[in-house]
């Protein structure tokens, strides 16, 4: 019950904030003479971005839900820069078949991506290249790590992806991608354990 009412919250949190972030650039919300029409065919050069991102990953045959949150900027119209931060948000990853052993991870790091944009739709290529850290908690309910020293793990996350301009500044976007992992070593996981396809949705806004 109580991780139902949390992934509730947690979906209306997350389409709710970036429509609150979207409604600052509404003409009564800023001065007029600090607007800078631009169209859908103009360039991203110069532009940020930061998004929240929902992200379904199959770990040990199993698939759990992500949540996090990802910021950077545009440094030309076609290559970006930023960083992504994530957390295994659902509870329900067992790291032992029959046995009450939920895995927890966290991971982030840096991640450049090229961007292809026609109109409003963009082709994106991603790469999340960082450090996570990995254990496991033998309470469902309460994410109290069993196992205090736990594992810090390389990770790196190769993906693809389509965006939609649903407004002028925020976005919509759906990717796909595999992720890759070492150094995990703990309750006989192993990294390729942890390796498996993902599929992402990200509300994300940019701010030229």
């Amino acid at each position: 019950m109580l991780r139902n009412s949390r992934f509730f919250i947690l979906l209306i949190v997350f389409f709710t904030i970036p429509f609150y972030l979207q409604s600052q650039f509404l003409p009564g919300d800023i001065k007029p003479t600090t607007v800078k029409p631009r169209k859908s065919s103009d360039g991203l050069a110069g532009s940020g971005y930061a998004g929240l991102s929902l992200k379904a990953a199959n770990t040990i045959n199993q698939w759990g839900l992500d949540v996090g949150a990802q910021f950077g900027g545009m440094l030309s119209d076609r290559f970006g820069l930023g960083g992504a931060f994530y957390t295994l948000f659902t509870q329900n990853v067992r790291i032992l078949p029959e046995q009450p052993y939920f895995l927890r991870l966290n991971y982030g790091g840096i991640e450049p991506r090229f961007v292809f944009k026609f109109g409003d739709f963009a082709v994106h290529t991603k790469l999340l290249i960082g450090l996570g850290f990995a254990g496991y908690s033998q309470n469902v309910n309460f994410d109290v790590l069993s196992d205090l020293d736990g594992d810090w793990i390389g990770i790196s996350e190769p993906s693809v992806g389509l965006s939609y301009a649903v407004s002028e500044n925020l976005w919509i976007s759906f990717d796909a991608g595999w992720r890759i992992t070492g150094g995990v070593d703990f309750k006989n996981i192993t990294a390729e354990q942890l390796n498996g396809s993902f599929f992402t949705l990200t509300l994300k806004t940019f701010v030229f």
